[in-house]
């Protein structure tokens, strides 16, 4: 079994001067939810078309409107989306403050 690093009493990460607690989440938290195919593909989509409910992505992509619903959650816990209900629908854009700080957090790491 895998032990969490930030579970290690002795763990000091490397980076830790150039993040803060909260940029460290925002890293890991968006680039694993990035990390699956469809949730990239998703992502993409969304970057296309600015905004779209969950049928647009249903006649785009070759999954379930369940199984697009689950990752459209991930995606909304990670911060790199939000949803603005509208009626029974609702209406999925980019985060571009989270997506905005994350290029920027990466770019400092290159």
């Amino acid at each position: 079994m895998t032990k969490k690093l930030d579970k290690i009493d002795s763990f000091m990460p490397c980076c830790i001067e150039a993040f803060d607690e909260t940029d460290r989440k925002l890293i890991i938290d968006i680039s694993k939810a990035l990390g699956n195919e469809a949730r990239f593909e998703i992502y993409s989509f969304l970057r296309m078309s600015n905004a779209c409910m969950t049928g647009d992505l249903v006649n785009h992509l070759p999954l379930a409107q369940s199984t697009i619903s689950q990752h459209m959650k991930v995606l909304k816990k990670a911060g790199v989306i939000e949803g603005i209900i509208e009626g029974t629908s609702t209406n999925y854009c980019i985060n571009r403050e989270n997506m905005q700080r994350y290029y920027q957090l990466l770019g400092q790491m290159v």
